[in-house]
């Protein structure tokens, strides 16, 4: 069984890529994909609401996505108990699903487990069903799982099914193609608070939409509603509620699909981007102050350290030196070494004005072993020897 977590994560990683980025066995080759993941069994499920097309004109477009999730929290709940269980895409009513293991029979025995458990549940006044694809030897083969599933699915909807599924054939071979996105990349984007960034993500989402995956209103905002789900859920990385900056977002999603203009909708959700987007920069520029602050403050508790380095100070905040660097110059447009002499040259002024510690004493006490280098120093920052400013004052 796939127990470690560095393991699991790299099968599931390589899944996505073969069944949903569709990269080829070449392209893979340079990612080093495991021997032990290319000796596992792997198998292609579609986990449905069974005849789900004979009540699909029975709901509202908003109905349907409330169905969706109900419908998508039970099978999370029930794919959560499993470990080697990987969810591929999530489509209206429908998830598309990855399981695999050491064994043919270890694949078929957690199929047959999570078959009763799909069955069983209840969304509304209809059964969830299960269309098994093929269990195949090799993590290059799941498509050719994939494809048996979906063939089982369209046999069971042929009677019924009048909206074109979002999956499509070529009509030539098994090779199925849908609609795919990155939203790590808009949600990336979205967590650097530069605006034009946030912009230019959500645009290529949106042309994406625009290229012919899509065959119908209800496929459009089944995917638009799930990317702003995510979206929305980012102002608790930063402790703030999303309600504090777009309102009820539940009652903004049903307003928006009211208006069902496609454009108007993406204009809404760039801006509830944007806004969070600006959340997420005003975090940022606190926590900048606080590394700041905290950096001051070790340099002015450690500066008599003659020895004393940016990656001392770095370590202690933890954060990187270059970072560090950065953000010197940046705030206070000085590097660590002059900082760290005006802490130094402000001590031992201080001490020159208010002790009896001779000029050399008080250069050991700031920093420096060398007299003469400390005294060079001083007279940079006050135009005259420790000793002098000492007989001034």
């Amino acid at each position: 069984m796939l127990q470690r977590a560095p393991l699991k994560s790299t099968a599931n990683k390589i899944i996505n890529d073969i069944f949903v980025l569709d990269l080829s066995y070449e392209e893979l080759k340079n990612k080093q994909v495991p021997m032990e993941l290319e000796e596992k069994y792997y198998s292609i499920i579609i986990a449905g609401i069974e005849n789900f097309v004979l009540y699909i004109n029975e709901y509202t477009n908003l109905e349907l996505l409330e169905l969706d999730r109900n419908f998508g929290s039970q099978i999370k709940e029930q794919l959560e108990k499993f470990e080697q269980i990987y969810m591929l895409q999530e489509q209206l009513c429908e998830r598309i699903i990855c399981i695999y293991g050491d064994s043919e029979n270890e694949v078929l025995s957690i199929i047959e487990n999570l078959e009763t458990k799909i069955k069983n549940l209840k969304i509304e006044n209809m059964n969830g069903v299960l269309f098994k694809g093929s269990t195949e030897k090799g993590i290059f083969k799941i498509k050719q799982s994939y494809s048996i599933a979906r063939n089982s699915w369209k046999v069971a909807q042929e009677n019924y099914w009048e909206i074109s599924p979002i999956l499509t054939t070529d009509g030539k071979s098994e090779n199925y193609t849908f609609f795919s996105y990155d939203s790590s990349k808009i949600k990336s984007a979205i967590r650097s608070g530069e605006e034009e960034e946030i912009l230019n993500e959500l645009e290529k989402f949106y042309k994406k939409l625009g290229k012919g995956y899509i065959n119908s209103y209800l496929q459009w905002i089944m995917i638009f509603s799930n990317l702003y789900r995510e979206i929305i859920q980012l102002p608790e990385e930063v402790g703030v509620k999303v309600d504090d900056i777009i309102g009820n977002p539940d009652l903004l999603l049903k307003e928006m699909m009211l208006e069902r203009k496609r454009e108007i909708m993406m204009n809404n959700l760039r801006a509830i981007s944007s806004e969070i987007g600006n959340e997420f920069k005003k975090a940022g520029q606190g926590r900048q102050k606080d590394i700041l602050n905290k950096a001051l403050t070790f340099i002015d508790d450690n500066y008599y350290k003659e020895d004393l380095t940016i990656g001392d100070v770095a370590k202690n905040i933890y954060v990187s030196s270059s970072y560090l660097s950065l953000l010197f110059r940046k705030e206070l447009g000085k590097t660590f070494i002059e900082i760290l002499s005006d802490t130094r040259m402000e001590h031992a002024k201080n001490l020159l004005l208010n002790t009896n510690l001779r000029s050399y004493e008080v250069g050991e006490k700031c920093g420096y072993s060398n007299p003469s280098y400390f005294s060079t120093v001083f007279k940079g920052y006050y135009g005259c020897s420790p000793s002098k400013f000492k007989k001034k004052s």
